[in-house]
């Protein structure tokens, strides 16, 4: 049977799915937060993973599914939340997942997923990133297929055995100094572009990912060291403690702007108006920004801007317009301003400033 994935900050939901995949025969392995699903996903490759959406920490469910379809394209994902919105699938689609299903469920609509997303051809995903798996002597125990068309255009190609056997002797590149930083190496024949290398940190008795990219070519750096689970001070925990909420009602604006936060190593979410911010502020205590656009659909930001002041203290109001609309939130007791198009740095630089 397929091996499944299960991850959820709830212990109950953990145990519920294991009980009843592994009563079904699927082989089951459980995360508590996204870090640890990618920690582990990327060695187990799950042929399913199925996680929730709002996971505590930096990694949300929809990271982890990207991340693992790197390592594993052919891996269906199920997106479990408490908070199903088109905006949430419109999201999770571009993003490769498969399936939804709503909190709370039972067994029927879990197993009716499961045999949705197994009936269904593996999606066709090309890897943009090389993915390989060293044991403790460098010998490859895994290869994605971007890394294996990798290895095709060079000698010995994908016979190799062992990472060494890539490149000229004597020019075999350092890994522990690749889990510091990227280090380019050429292999063999002239003809292949260089290969930029980014690593993990070698364990004793433990395996290691391998990260490589023609050096001809553009990559998410930030995504590779959270694939790879590397501590960045700039990027890694992310400059701002806690995670953001953009609520606007342009779907195609709050979709860039929360890319754009979580490029930079900000957590976040985005959602469409009032209602929908409120019930997530008070679901996720970890909400600590909260930037408000002017136009919403309930009308002006007065009526949601006094409900945060009111119910969610803790959280930082900025208010954010396509025009000057400053002084409308000053009179709102909101003295943090945004004007479109911003960029990450402006938010983190406003917040942390202070009043």
């Amino acid at each position: 049977m397929a091996r499944i994935l299960v991850v959820d900050d709830e212990a109950k939901y953990r145990s519920y799915l294991r009980r009843l995949l592994e009563g079904h025969g699927y082989e089951v392995k459980v995360a508590a937060t996204g870090r640890e699903a990618v920690g582990l996903g990327s060695r187990y490759r799950p042929a399913i993973l199925i996680v929730d959406w709002m996971l505590r920490g930096q990694i949300h469910g929809i990271h982890v599914s990207r991340l693992l379809q790197e390592v594993v394209p052919e891996m269906r994902s199920i997106l479990i939340t408490a908070f199903p919105s088109e905006e949430l699938k419109w999201s999770g689609r571009r993003e490769g997942i498969s399936c939804f299903v709503d909190k709370p469920f039972d067994a029927i609509e879990m197993r009716q997923a499961i045999l949705e997303v197994t009936s269904e051809e593996p999606p066709p995903r090309c890897p943009s990133l090389g993915v390989i798996e060293l044991d403790s002597k460098a010998r490859v125990l895994y290869a994605n297929p971007r890394a294996q068309e990798m290895f095709a255009e060079m000698d010995p190609g994908d016979e190799a055995i062992c990472f060494a056997e890539f490149f000229e002797p004597g020019c075999v590149p350092d890994l522990d100094l690749a889990s510091e930083k990227w280090i380019t190496s050429t292999p063999r024949l002239s003809a292949t572009p260089a290969w930029c290398i980014r690593s993990q940190p070698g364990r004793d008795h433990a395996s290691r990912l391998v990260v490589l990219h023609s050096s001809d070519q553009a990559i998410d750096r930030a995504q590779v060291d959270m694939l790879l689970g590397i501590e960045d001070p700039r990027s890694g925990c992310g400059p701002l403690e806690g995670r953001v909420l953009v609520v606007d009602p342009n779907l195609f604006f709050h979709q860039v702007t929360a890319g754009v936060l979580e490029s930079a190593g900000v957590a976040s979410h985005a959602v469409d108006g009032a209602e929908n911010a409120l019930r997530m502020m008070g679901s996720d205590p970890e909400i600590r920004v909260a930037v408000v656009d002017h136009d919403l659909r309930e009308g002006d930001p007065g009526g949601l801007v006094r409900e945060v002041q009111t119910r969610f203290p803790r959280v930082c109001l900025v208010g954010q317009s396509s025009g000057e609309h400053l002084g409308v939130f000053k009179a709102l007791g909101v003295h943090r301003f945004l004007r479109k198009p911003w960029i990450a740095r402006d938010l983190i630089r406003l917040v942390q400033q202070g009043d």
